[in-house]
């Protein structure tokens, strides 16, 4: 419970009188809005301390918002053109996602992918990739792009070995 938070009312004249030692908590660690706060403890202190009882408050609520975890693309995330945005098979384009607290379960689903099939340096974008387990909904998803290259392919060009005569029509083959 941070003290600048609090206000007191009932004081008498120009006693001061400030807490400590508060503590505050929610029924669960579940992300939402309005949610029951319970103060279990405050001690006061303060030349006046001694002149007053503390009432704890009651009918508390507050929010409790999605910790943001930021994911980043990989560089250099290269392939050669097959007209697919997709990234090259057994790549995933991006780094370790950390910041998940210890218990909690927490993994990606989806795949990076680049902002073009397209031939060129691309940049690599979130895709579909998104958080899923038991705890993500208390999670939110937060991308930096990455960057990489789509290499252009080769392009074999055969000629038939075929012959025409002025004479003659064309031959398919």
């Amino acid at each position: 419970l941070v003290a600048t938070n609090v206000s007191f009312s009932g004081l008498q004249g120009s006693d001061t009188v400030n807490i400590s030692n508060g503590v505050a908590s929610f029924a669960d660690w579940n992300v939402g809005n309005a949610k029951s706060v319970s103060v279990n403890s405050l001690v006061l202190s303060g030349a006046a301390a001694s002149n007053y009882q503390v009432v704890l408050p009651t009918n508390l609520t507050a929010n409790i918002t999605p910790l943001n975890l930021t994911l980043t693309g990989s560089t250099n995330v290269n392939k050669t053109y097959d007209g697919q945005m997709t990234l090259a098979s057994g790549v995933n384009g991006y780094r370790n996602l950390t910041g998940v607290i210890s218990g909690d379960t927490v993994t990606l689903n989806g795949f990076a992918s680049y902002d073009s099939a397209l031939a060129g340096s691309r940049t690599v974008l979130k895709g579909s990739l998104n958080l899923s387990g038991a705890s993500a909904s208390n999670y939110a998803l937060n991308w930096i792009d990455g960057s990489g290259t789509i290499n252009k392919a080769t392009l074999l060009v055969r000629a038939n070995n075929d012959s025409k005569f002025i004479t003659q029509n064309d031959t398919v083959g």
